[in-house]
């Protein structure tokens, strides 16, 4: 008898990512799915797994500092409801030790989650803050850019992925947790210091990446891994 799939619970993005790309990496590796939106019940029964996907920014509470006038020119889509709602749904997944991934912005609600700040805009902040930081640019005017993370060796994205080092990822965001919250670990990081992944030793799959894994044309085999890991700490739920 073929085993049950498991089953994904995906918040819902309105923002600058649409929910097809991560359904679709969830179907290709044999999971279901239930989307989960702020505004409609969900019934959390029979879920194995929570993905944070990307979207908009996260609320000024979550700041390292309040923001200028040149960094609240930079802030986009900003959704309260959706952001208490990831809140109270990584309270849930954690009660249970259920499988996290965030993408993108999904990283940073799970840094606000365990305590950690933001910064409000990379290229503000670094002007500010950090200027003689090595350029990287996290986000280009139209789609994707790429750079290089450098995965640490033995962290659970490094077991996740099957890889350690540098590898070129792609990226497209602005604002970016300033330090690593407590009681978590970085799994990997830009060479301007930023953290592009986090993680929590203490969980069965508690992990952050900043890049998108659903969409990426380059290292794909190191996506698809991404995904494999996370959904065969999903089925070890079923089987448990």
């Amino acid at each position: 008898m073929k085993a049950a799939p498991p089953i994904i619970a995906v918040v819902s993005t309105r923002g600058e990512d649409r929910n097809a790309n991560y359904l679709r990496a969830l179907e290709q590796h044999g999971a279901a799915w239930r989307l989960a939106k702020p505004e409609e019940p969900l019934s959390l029964d029979g879920i194995h797994g929570l993905l944070l996907t990307g979207g908009g920014d996260l609320t000024e509470a979550h700041y390292a500092h309040a923001p200028d006038a040149a960094e609240r020119a930079t802030l986009g889509r900003i959704e309260p409801e959706r952001e208490a709602f990831e809140l109270r749904l990584l309270a849930w997944a954690a009660e249970r030790d259920l499988p996290v991934l965030g993408i993108c912005r999904g990283l940073q609600v799970m840094g606000a989650f365990a305590g950690g700040r933001l910064i409000p805009d990379l290229p503000v902040w670094k002007k500010h803050h950090d200027p003689g930081a090595r350029e990287v640019v996290h986000r280009g005017q139209e789609g994707d850019v790429h750079h290089a993370i450098e995965v640490a060796p033995g962290s659970r994205l490094s077991v996740a992925m099957k890889t350690a080092g540098k590898i070129e990822v792609n990226s497209h965001h602005h604002q970016a947790l300033v330090t690593i919250p407590p009681g978590l670990v970085a799994g990997a990081t830009a060479a301007d210091g930023i953290l592009e992944a986090i993680e929590n030793p203490r969980c069965t799959f508690w992990l952050g990446v900043q890049f998108h894994p659903e969409r990426m044309t380059r290292n794909e085999e190191v996506a698809a891994a991404l995904f494999a890991s996370f959904l065969q700490a999903a089925r070890g739920g079923i089987a448990g």
